[in-house]
Order: C-alpha cells, then structure tokens, then sequence
C-alpha cells in the first residue's frame, strides 16, 4: 500500500529547510519502532546482573507466600556474566595479538601500503585514546546486546594559553613572533606600547598559525604590561585534534530504522550524546555551532531524570528489599545536555548527487518557542562517502541488526536451572544446621523454614521436626547443565568443537569490527586530519613522519589472530621455516627482517630495546670495520667479523679505492708504502669472502659442501638407491 511521505513521519530524500517537528517525529517513530530491541536489552541486562523484582540484598525470599517457604534462598547465579567476561577476554587478548597490514588496491600504493601497515599498528596500541577500553566495551555489548557499535570521529579541541610579555626579553619570550615579523626589538616595544596601534598588533598575532587572541583581553593585558613592564596574554591555540572512537550503547546511544540490515545503507543514523556546557562551547568555536542555539541549551535544558540518562525510552528500575544500596538520581545528570548527529543520505534536486548531510539538534527544542535556530548545525560532509559507524551484528542469522541472538538469551534457561539447584542446595543445608522445632503451648510461634518454631499439639514438650531428608546432591546434573550451556557458546573445555567456536568469535570481533574500526579511524583521519604525524611504535627503534597523502586510494585492510602465535614451541617452529626460506632464498628473505619478527614475536618490548634504528646499526658496522683497519695498519691482524658481510668488504673496498688516489696524485699512504698493511688487509677481505662463501655453499651445495649429484641436466641429489 502506498504511503504519503509527510503523514508518515518520513524522511524527506532531498536536502531541504530543516523542520524541527517534522525531524523529532522522524526520531520518536525511530525509537519507538525499537521498542522490542531496548525490552530485550532490558531483560539481558537483568540476566546479566541477576535483577529481578523483589530480590532482597540478604538473597532471601521475603514473600508471604514465597515458594517453597518465606526466607527461602534466593541466591545470584553468574553463568551469562561469566560467559560474556570470557568472551569478552578472548576477544581483546586476540585483538592485542594480531597482526595487522594494509593493502593497496592499485599499484602506485604499494610502497605506501607498508606506511599505513605502521600507522594503523600505532593507532591500534596508543594513536587511538582508550582504544583497548572502547574495544573491551565494544565486545560487552557485541556479547550481551547482540550489536557491537563505535563512532570514528575526529576531534579538535581549542585551548587556552598564557605567553608572557617582557619589555627587557621581549622576542626571547615569544618565539613564535619571530617567524611573523622581521621588527627589531625596540620596533615592538614601540608598538605595545602605542594605545593607537591596536589592530596592528592583533593582526600580527593572529598572523601566528594556531594562535587566537580576544580583543578586549588584550587591550587589559597591555594596560597592565605599560605599568608594570611585564604581563600575561591570554592566546587560544587551536588543536589540530585527535582519534575521536567511542563505543556507544545500541540501547541507547544509537537509533537506527528498526529494518536496516546494513548502517552504510540506512538512510540516516542518529548519534544521541550527552555534552555538557563546555562541550557545547568547544563545538561552538571548533565547529561553528550556532552561538544562540549553544547559549540557549545552556540556559534552559541543562538537565535529565535518571530514567532518560541511560535510555531515550527510560529504563525499568525494581524494588529491592533491605538496605538501600544506592541509585542514580536526577541529580547525578544535572549537567548534562542531550543532544542528537543526525547523519542523513539526501539528494541535491539540482544535480542530483547524494551526500552525507550532519544536522546537530535537541529534541527539547521541538517544544520550545523562543523564536530561536531550532538546530546548531547542518552542513553536507564534504569528502564523506560512508556513515562514520561501524556497527556489527553478533551472528548473521536474520534479516535485521536486531534481530541477532545474544548469548543471555541462550544462557537464561540454564542460568534459572543452576539457581534453582543451588536454591535447593542451600535450603537443604539450612534445614540440617538449624532444624524447625515444636514450641510450648499456648505460644503463637508459626513458623515454617529451618530454625522457625511452631505451634504443636497441646502439653506436647518443645521437639525437633523429624523432617525426611529425601533431597540428595546431585553435582552431576549441574555440571551436566553448566557442561551443555558452555558447550552451546563455544566455552567447554571438554568438547573438541569450541576451540573452533572460540576462534570464529574472536576473528569474527577482529574482522568484522576492530579491523573495519581502524580503517574507518584512517579514513577519517585523511579527511580531517593534520597534514603529517609523528610517532613511534613498541617493537620498532625507529620513529615514523606520517605525511597524509591526499592522492592516496582506500586500501585494504586485514587484521589476523593465530591463537598458537606466542606458544614457544610453535613459535620455535615457524622460526625453522623462516630460517630454511632464508636458506632456500637468501636474497629474497632478509636478515635484519627476520631479526625484527623474531624479536618482536617473543616481546615487543624486548624488540624496542634490543634492536637499534637502521641508521645505528650502519654506524656499528662502519665503526667497527675501520677499527679493525686501524688495527692492521699498526701491523697487528684482524679476525673477521661474521656479520654484515657486504657491507663491510665494501668499507674495505672504499678505503682501498682512496689510498690508490691519494697514491695517484702523489700523496704518500701508509697502505701503498707498507707491504705487510697491504698483505692483512687482502687477508681480511679473504676471510670475509669466505665467510659468505660458506654460507653459499650451504644453501647450494649442502651442510657438506659437496655440489649436488646430477645425470646430464636430472638433478639426483637425494634419490636412494632401489635396491
């Protein structure tokens, strides 16, 4: 059936006038469609936590009517909690495992393809604040929610600085003048100093890249500089920014349509944040919020219930009896501000072209007639092909997002069945410890439960109950229920299918969300981020200048986990290979290469300390290699070294090659003159000849030496004899 657009609350495909009402009944109809999704997150939640209603902090049954009697055990079983931990530690211990490369999509990207291999390392380890946490959190929801989402953003922050003004040290002071303004000393003095001349030194400040200044505080400054000879001006510095990756709450911090089956497809994504009034400012000067719009959410809608700080719909809170343990109350979000990105696919009606359009608005201001902008920002995403999320279902099981089976609603069943076996357990315990009595007569003691007393017949002497004991343990039927649960998630050390399981989750979280995470945080980076970096990353001794490279395409990226990678033995292994490929190709498999990996699988940190930068190492060699020249030119013999072949028989060449010009021109050597000098330093050269020699003949010939046998051109080094 056909559907008018505008009675249905749809969104509208072109870029048109922003209508507030029209906008926050997209929104309402978004959340409300996810009704189903936030109940099962809700009662996840409670699986996860053991909440349910009339749960007391004693762990007891307070009912009158409670089953099997009141003051029964209500105790916490932990089997979701304690699946999603395990979970959740696979995941980020695989995640700080692997191995990560790029890879170009065309042929002019090869080279730089090896760059972003390190920058994306570097992102992963320290480049990307509390990138480990966002990921552990990431797993969390991935496992209790059904959906993993993260936002990759970049954030610029400006701040505030004070640069002190001295008439005595008045350039030493300011550096950053110098670069500016070729005016000597006494020609600046001159114009702090002139009352007249205050656009000419804002304008010179402002010349600074990076430096802000406010008029009105400078012209104080100044006063207070002409009377005391010194002062401090306040400059705000704009950041270049940073990684902005955050994991946000599927529940409650990301609504999309309830039918999107992949984010890049949807029409639009809401981000719901919470910012305080310093966030709004901030956005205010860095990215051209709307200055009313700011000063206004500050004044009029700081503030939120408790119930809307963890969800758009609220949350469902139970009554606990006993000791009040503390909740979160409105207070607690006294300064917050909601506030809502919108990201929207629209169409320009004049050309055609589809963007990504950024609306920034608060759905408290659908109700408010102030007469002001109802948005702080709406602007096309210039450069922006995808939504800035990167959202991944656990399991690819549905047609929807949200429809994705979370490992609580698994686990439910055989939670409640382990509880009820440890209820019975501890009732049956209590009633062997303190078993119910008879009490005198005429005393009203009906009680029923272990240590109760109760009315018996008349003159009859207090007694214990002669209760039957007929409950026995049986630790087989847990384990059995606990055995079945684990094995259903991948979990049971006795079911020879869940190290497979455990490793298709943890690649699954690698592949399908930390890789796409990273690339998605490189993207953005290309888009808004500074024009170069500098860094270093554990396990390399040399730092890496990043330089943006506008020109460069979108590569590929791949992120893989070997759970066997840090097993010594297995590492043992691979290093054989690694040393017979050197063997079979030693051209191809370099040495420095080998060594780096060798290290940097055992202990990054060891690699960091270990290895030196490339330059170093090359000034090793060539110190060493003239200290043993030093050495036979006094008459004494040097052994040769064993590494760095190549390099140096050529320092040996090179300085041959310079005595014999020198020797040309008429200049007189020592190495020309002195036969036993010429005879060592042939003997040294000798020597590291045969030294790569060796190691020829033991990739060519074999450990023996002897060259392979052969019958014309048939290679028959090997072949036994059949008789």
């Amino acid at each position: 059936m056909t559907q008018n657009q505008d009675s249905n609350g749809q969104q509208d495909i072109y870029i048109d006038d922003f209508d507030i009402n029209k906008f926050k009944d997209i929104y309402d109809k978004d959340v409300s469609d996810l009704e189903f999704y936030l109940e099962k997150c809700n009662q996840n939640r409670d699986i996860r936590k053991n909440k349910w209603a009339g749960k007391s902090d004693d762990l007891k049954k307070h009912d009158d009517d409670a089953f099997p009697y009141k003051y029964a055990s209500d105790t916490e079983v932990f089997t979701a909690d304690r699946a999603i931990q395990n979970g959740v530690a696979l995941c980020v211990n695989g995640m700080n495992r692997s191995q990560i490369r790029a890879y170009p999509r065309e042929s002019t990207d090869v080279a730089r393809a090896a760059e972003v291999s390190v920058m994306l390392k570097w992102m992963r380890d320290s480049g990307i604040k509390n990138f480990q946490r966002d990921m552990e959190l990431a797993a969390s929801y991935w496992f209790e929610k059904g959906l993993a989402i993260t936002y990759c953003g970049w954030q610029k922050k400006n701040q505030s600085v004070t640069k002190t003004f001295d008439f005595d040290q008045m350039l030493q002071s300011i550096p950053e003048l110098e670069e500016v303004d070729a005016l000597q000393t006494q020609e600046f003095v001159e114009l702090l100093s002139d009352e007249e001349r205050i656009d000419e030194l804002m304008a010179m400040f402002n010349e600074v890249e990076g430096w802000s200044v406010n008029e009105k505080r400078v012209k104080k400054a100044l006063k207070q500089l002409r009377k005391d000879g010194s002062a401090d001006i306040p400059i705000v510095i704009e950041d270049t920014g940073t990684f902005d990756v955050r994991t946000l709450a599927p529940d409650a911090d990301v609504i999309l349509p309830a039918y999107t089956m992949n984010v890049q497809d949807s029409p639009r994504v809401h981000m719901r944040m919470l910012l305080t009034g310093q966030d709004l400012v901030n956005y205010r000067e860095t990215m051209d919020w709307d200055s009313e719009w700011v000063e206004h959410m500050i004044e009029n809608h700081t503030g939120m219930s408790d119930s809307l700080f963890d969800s758009p719909q609220g949350t469902v809170s139970y009554d606990v009896n006993g000791r009040n343990t503390g909740s979160r109350t409105a207070a607690d979000a006294r300064d917050f501000i909601e506030v809502v990105f919108t990201y929207e696919r629209l169409i320009d009606e004049e050309d055609g072209a589809e963007g990504i359009y950024l609306t920034v608005w608060s759905p408290k201001m659908a109700s408010d007639d102030s007469g002001l902008p109802s948005h702080a920002y709406r602007k096309l995403q210039s450069g922006r092909r995808s939504y800035p999320f990167v959202v991944t279902p656990l399991t690819y099981e549905t047609k929807t997002l949200y429809e994705s089976t979370t490992w609580p609603e698994i686990l439910k069943a055989p939670q409640k069945t382990q509880k009820t076996i440890l209820d019975n357990y501890i009732d049956e315990a209590q009633w062997g410890a303190s078993p119910m009595m008879y009490g005198g007569p005429g005393v009203d003691l009906s009680q029923v439960g272990p240590g109760g007393r109760m009315n018996g017949p008349a003159n009859r002497k207090p007694e214990f109950i002669n209760k039957p004991q007929d409950f026995q343990p049986n630790i087989s039927l847990e384990q059995i229920v606990d055995g079945q649960a684990m094995q259903h998630i991948g979990q049971s050390a006795e079911d020879p299918l869940s190290e497979i399981r455990q490793r298709h989750y943890v690649d699954s979280f690698l592949r399908r969300h930390v890789q796409n995470v990273l690339a998605m945080s490189y993207e953005t980076f290309k888009l808004e981020g500074p024009d170069d970096l500098y860094f270093r990353v554990t396990g390399k001794p040399e730092g890496t200048q990043f330089v943006k490279n506008t020109e460069e395409t979108e590569m590929d990226l791949c992120i893989s986990f070997n759970s066997t990678f840090d097993d010594p033995e297995q590492l043992e292994r691979i290093s054989n290979v690694v040393q017979t490929a050197k063997q079979l190709s030693p051209s191809r498999v370099g040495s420095d290469e080998v060594a780096d990996w060798l290290l940097s699988a055992t202990d990054p940190m060891i690699a960091d300390i270990i290895l030196k930068p490339e330059a170093e190492g090359s000034a090793r060699i060539t110190d060493e290699t003239a200290s043993d020249i030093q050495r036979m030119s006094a008459g004494f013999a040097a052994g040769a070294r064993t590494d760095a072949i190549d390099a140096r028989i050529a320092i040996v060449q090179n300085y041959i090659q310079e005595q014999q010009q020198f020797e040309q021109q008429g200049i007189p050597t020592l190495f020309g003159q002195s036969q036993q000098f010429q005879i060592l330093m042939d003997g040294y050269v000798k020597q590291l000849q045969q030294v790569k020699n060796q190691e020829v003949n033991r990739d060519e010939f074999g450990p023996l030496g002897a060259r392979a046998a052969q019958v014309g051109n048939v290679d028959v080094q090997g072949i036994q004899d059949a008789g």
